[in-house]
């Protein structure tokens, strides 16, 4: 991965305008948090440079959907991550639901975006009932999201999956 960031980073250095590069290299950095955290080690910066990258992208192209959702998704993975240490991820769900929100305004087709958006209310119904809050609106947002997805592309079983799973 540290090589698949490399690679980004020289073809950026040439290529600077080129928005869908700054999202894949932040795509990498992501998944290199995510191979820290499970290896117990800090995710964070690693996330951070994720977000640092879409939002490079952004400035390039700054009327994506593809740019917006993918920052929305690296900061659910620093929410997730000051979750599991014991911090407070409400500016990081909040930034995912704005990058979200705006993603939905470019692209109001898209199944993905509504896929993410409902990821993002699940982890924050989750959040909110391991605090004792009350979730069931996080969770019924979800629902309606995940059914929103699966009503632009009936045949993808994994949103029906997921849909599923938000009710348990």
């Amino acid at each position: 991965l540290e090589r698949s960031v490399a690679a980004y980073a020289r073809g950026l250095a040439a290529h600077p305008g080129y928005a869908r590069a700054w999202f894949l290299r932040g795509a990498a950095h992501d998944l290199l948090g995510r191979v820290r955290a499970r290896l117990g080690e800090d995710p964070l910066p690693a996330y951070r440079a994720a977000i640092e990258d879409a939002t490079a992208g952004l400035a390039v192209r700054p009327a994506s959907a593809e740019g917006y959702q993918r920052r929305a998704t690296f900061h659910l993975d620093v929410a997730a991550a000051r979750r599991d240490a014991g911090g407070d991820p409400g500016d990081a769900f909040a930034a995912a639901r704005a990058d979200l929100d705006r993603a939905a305004v470019l692209d109001p087709r898209s199944p993905f975006i509504d896929a993410t958006q409902a990821g993002l209310s699940h982890a924050l119904a989750l959040h909110r009932a391991a605090q004792g809050e009350d979730a069931d609106e996080a969770f019924a947002r979800a629902i309606e999201e995940w059914t929103r997805a699966l009503s632009k592309r009936e045949d993808d079983p994994s949103l029906l999956l997921q849909r599923g799973n938000t009710r348990l």
